[in-house]
């Protein structure tokens, strides 16, 4: 996505890019033309292209949310175990909390895309209330694109 972003030249439009916060998103995140990028807040601006990571929702405090966090973290474990199924989670000794099983030989705790397919298939089943945690993210681009959400 950084590789998008620092190509894109268009001068009417507006282009957005929402990083995982973690390793891999982090790492392309760093990635944009410093030259070109200035960091405003909590997110970096040139001219009409914007980028930033995603919030980390208070109910992912733990060390290793702030470190691994995509976007299906946004959802609660609830609404998670919905859409993929319990079967899908690990807890390791000494955690006191339960993560997507990683990929094998990937990066580590690299979510599956059969995991991420699942999650994007079956998330028109939640209601409402289950994308809340989104709001801060779409509170974000309103604010970068001078939209109001009322």
């Amino acid at each position: 996505m950084a590789t998008y972003l620092n190509a894109h030249k268009k001068k009417l439009g507006f282009l957005i890019g929402v990083f995982d916060n973690d390793h891999e998103g982090r790492t392309q995140y760093g990635n944009l033309n410093k030259e070109e990028y200035k960091y405003l807040n909590s997110h970096k601006q040139s001219n009409n292209k914007h980028a930033f990571l995603l919030p980390i929702p208070e109910y992912r405090e733990l060390p290793f949310y702030k470190k691994h966090l995509t976007v299906e973290y946004l959802f609660t474990d609830d609404d998670l175990y919905l859409m993929v199924g319990e079967e899908n989670f690990i807890q390791e000794e000494g955690e006191s909390y339960k993560k997507i099983k990683g990929e094998e030989n990937k990066q580590a705790y690299s979510i599956h895309s059969n995991i991420k397919c699942l999650v994007s298939e079956n998330c028109e089943q939640l209601p409402m209330n289950s994308f809340n945690s989104f709001k801060p993210l779409f509170e974000k681009i309103a604010e970068m694109t001078g939209i109001s959400l009322s």
